[in-house]
């Protein structure tokens, strides 16, 4: 990173929170609109909800023009990738949806 840590930016939440504090992080990127960097609504031609995707954006905004350079290292990318299929199987199958409050993401969505 060309312009100190992450945190120097957004540690008050600025488009995303990256706090010192890991349980901080993991508590807003379950909460609009950081879990939009997380994760995002996939929609048919019609405008339908299809399906949630990975949205890539911790991979893919370090590479990005007029933001300062950064490179996830393959143990970072690989839990991010992880986190994802976890989560996101736990929501297809409908596990998750009695704890957290959310819709079922069973096989009629």
């Amino acid at each position: 990173n060309n312009s100190g840590p992450c945190t120097s930016c957004h540690q008050t939440g600025d488009y995303v929170l990256l706090s010192a504090d890991p349980n901080a992080n993991f508590a807003a990127i379950k909460k609009m609109p950081y879990i939009m960097k997380f994760a995002l609504a996939d929609v048919n031609v019609d405008g339908t909800f299809k399906d949630i995707v990975p949205a890539d954006r911790f991979k893919d905004r370090g590479m990005e023009t007029g933001h300062p350079a950064y490179t996830l290292n393959t143990a970072r990318l690989t839990a991010l990738t992880t986190f994802f299929t976890t989560v996101y199987g736990k929501w297809k199958a409908g596990t998750c949806a009695a704890a957290a409050g959310a819709p079922d993401g069973g096989a009629d969505m």
